[in-house]
């Protein structure tokens, strides 16, 4: 049997004016790699800067808890007051959990 360990996939939809911003903010937090899609759909029926700019983004990312934990407050105080996003945490498994921890690059906070 494959040996896996669990870690947290996060997954944030977010404006997409808003791409650099997190992705920047994922690299800060130590996440080591990540995935962004464009997408489409319907929420609260708030009106969003990227009504006129485009379609959303999704932004997903493997992580160890702290990261995740990490993300999510800075989604939470940064983000959410202001701008359209959603934010998503699900424990996934994982082979090869060393790719999914701190990116040796990654400022420590």
């Amino acid at each position: 049997m494959i040996k896996t360990v669990k870690v947290k996939l996060l997954t944030v939809i977010a404006e997409a004016v808003l791409r650099d911003r997190l992705v920047a903010e994922l690299r800060t937090a130590g996440a080591s790699g990540y995935t962004v899609t464009e997408v489409h759909g319907s929420g609260f029926g708030t009106v969003r800067a990227s009504e006129w700019s485009g379609p959303s983004v999704r932004l997903e990312t493997v992580v160890t808890t702290e990261i995740a934990e990490g993300l999510l407050a800075t989604l939470t105080e940064r983000y959410f007051p202001s701008w359209s996003v959603v934010a998503s945490l699900q424990e996934v498994e994982v082979v090869r959990p060393e790719r999914y921890g701190p990116s040796p690059s990654a400022p420590r906070r």
